[in-house]
């Protein structure tokens, strides 16, 4: 009976040979792929913005849009600045495709009216840098500070 138990503690505590190199294979290979893959740039999208209420509201204030028409900016905003990366952000490519309806060719009033989004100068428009640069094309914005946009070389 002891050696009975003794053959059976053996062969299920023990991998067969041909089980053993089936792991050690296994092993090899993921190490392979996963260094093979580690050679190329994977980078996850960061998190896309989302906007409160009180995001809106504090939006609105700083402009003259109302929350309403600030809620129907963010709407129009999410479907441009996501048809080519959906990451929440608006970039050059997006706008020219929404604006010339063409992904390609240079376009220097493109690029001025992209320079003129791009508040922070880091190649991408979020939300708020878009809301603020409609604010001047409202139509309760004064003449004087449509004037005083265009004189100080924004545009």
């Amino acid at each position: 009976m002891d050696s009975t138990r003794s053959s059976l503690e053996k062969s299920s505590s023990y991998f067969s040979p041909s089980e053993r190199l089936c792991a050690v294979l296994k092993g090899i290979i993921e190490t392979v792929i996963f260094n093979f893959l580690g050679c190329f740039n994977f980078h996850r999208l960061p998190p896309k913005p989302h906007y409160s209420f009180n995001d809106l509201d504090r939006i609105a204030s700083t402009t003259l849009f109302s929350v309403n028409e600030v809620e129907a900016l963010l709407d129009l905003f999410k479907k441009l600045s996501s048809s080519i990366v959906d990451d929440g952000l608006l970039h050059r490519e997006e706008l020219r495709l929404a604006l010339l309806r063409t992904p390609a060719s240079k376009n220097l009033f493109l690029d001025r009216i992209f320079d003129l989004f791009d508040e922070k100068k880091n190649g991408a428009v979020d939300f708020e840098e878009f809301a603020h640069a409609l604010n001047i094309f409202h139509p309760r914005a004064s003449l004087e500070d449509k004037i005083d946009f265009f004189r100080s070389g924004k545009c």
